[in-house]
């Protein structure tokens, strides 16, 4: 690799100010704007979004889960978890907070699929 290949000096304020002015008024292309109000609208690019992703959307939703919402908790555990309950990931008002000692034996009672990978 040669001396100083991905090195630059810092853009000066001056240099900063001429890439703004060179992008102001150009306009997204009609295949861009399609790709922003897909998103804006809450649209995702599949209909079967991944495990993950689905976590994502409630989070996004409702914000991290803070308390343990299981009567019989012992309430030691200080991490939590959105559990999905009746397995139908898609609908996002079907999750409920749980710590994660109790997401796990929630989740191996109820026979899930993805047993004990990592939660959001």
């Amino acid at each position: 690799m040669g001396k100083g290949i991905y090195k630059h000096k810092p853009l000066s304020e001056e240099h900063k100010r001429k890439i703004g002015l060179s992008s102001k008024g150009r306009k997204a292309s009609p295949v861009t704007k399609k790709k922003m109000s897909v998103w804006q609208k809450g649209i995702y690019r599949t209909s079967k979004p991944s495990y993950g992703t689905l976590h994502w959307r409630v989070v996004q939703l409702y914000g991290k889960a803070k308390q343990c919402t299981n009567y019989m908790c012992a309430g030691q555990c200080r991490t939590f978890d959105w559990a999905n309950v009746s397995g139908e990931y898609l609908n996002t008002e079907d999750f409920i907070e749980l710590c994660r000692t109790c997401h796990i034996a929630f989740d191996k009672a109820k026979g899930s699929k993805f047993g004990r990978k990592k939660t959001i």
